[in-house]
């Protein structure tokens, strides 16, 4: 068992690899971000390990350096820029940037403060259970409910549409302010959800794949995002019409200030009502239209967290 400092941040962090990719503490009662993945398949954006013969010293223990690559990366290729540092029995001690001369660059990312080779039950290494309640999560611990008439209301959404890489589905749509649902059903059994909080940016974002199978799940902790003061029409590459659809005027935005040209008819209470996204190095086309809608109020129920998600089981954790 090993406890594991941030050099970078001083926060407290809890790795597991191959499930957990990353926990970070944000005080003894909440946390502040979460990801799960399954492992299987494959992944071209999953960093690999190779090992190097080059050699490293933490807590008096000689652990050799592995360079994390790009699958499919030759061995030893430059321009390598994360590293871990393992023990001959498989233990990691540390984590952190490239350093030129082959070695992880000082002070690591984060490394063991102790290191103690005992039996060790399953119960002691598996993650604590609250880890599983959307609850004790910062970004979730004050529910906002549904405000004043002056707020975009409440409404529920169904969409047909489009996405390149899976297909045809079916996206269901719903706010309880400021918290919004969307939940897409695919036509191939894929199976996502996000969850977001439009004042905060806090967000859930979950996968399931083709046969069912829990992929990921994260959590992100609230974020303070920069507003543009310009209004769209005054921004450069952003293009703003009117026009009206399932009899509604609509502002219709498309930006281009990226490869991927997006498109989105948004009514003036704020309801996209269509949304388009082509082009990009490797073009992935999306098109979604609402063909059901009905403004009320949505209880905080329907957009909060699917209970199935978070049991253990599901994602290979016995408890």
């Amino acid at each position: 068992m090993g406890d594991i400092v941030s050099e970078s941040t001083g926060d407290f962090i809890s790795v597991r690899l191959g499930d957990f990719v990353g926990i970070r503490t944000l005080d003894g009662d909440r946390y502040d971000s979460f990801e799960i993945r399954q492992e299987g398949g494959t992944n071209s954006t999953r960093l690999e390990s190779v090992k190097t013969e080059k050699l490293q010293t933490y807590l008096g223990e000689t652990c050799t350096i592995w360079d994390l690559v790009v699958p499919a990366a030759p061995v030893g290729r430059t321009g390598v820029s994360l590293r871990d540092c393992i023990t001959r029995d498989g233990i990691q001690i540390a984590h952190g940037w490239a350093a030129d001369d082959g070695t992880i660059r000082q002070p690591p990312d984060w490394r063991l403060t102790s290191l103690t080779r005992t039996p060790v039950s399953e119960e002691e290494t598996s993650p604590p259970a609250e880890l599983s309640d959307w609850r004790n999560y910062t970004g979730f611990a004050a529910l906002t409910p549904s405000v004043a008439a002056r707020t975009a209301p409440d409404f529920a959404a169904t969409m047909h549409g489009n996405f390149s890489s899976y297909g045809a589905g079916i996206r269901h749509r719903k706010r309880h302010f400021p918290w919004l649902r969307t939940d897409t059903k695919f036509a191939n059994g894929i199976w996502t959800i996000e969850i977001v909080n439009e004042q905060s940016h806090a967000a859930l974002r979950f996968r399931a794949n083709a046969l069912g199978a829990f992929e990921s799940l994260s959590i992100n902790a609230p974020q303070i995002w920069s507003e543009d003061s310009r209004s769209d029409a005054e921004q450069k590459n952003v293009i703003v019409k009117f026009g009206i659809l399932r009899g509604e005027v609509c502002k219709i935005t498309t930006d281009m200030r990226s490869e991927r040209i997006r498109t989105e008819w948004r009514t003036d209470d704020g309801i996209v009502l269509k949304e388009e996204a082509d082009g990009g190095r490797a073009p992935n086309p999306e098109d979604w239209t609402v063909v059901e809608l009905q403004r009320r109020a949505v209880e905080l129920s329907e957009v909060m967290p699917p209970a199935e998600i978070f049991e253990r089981a599901r994602w290979g954790l016995s408890r």
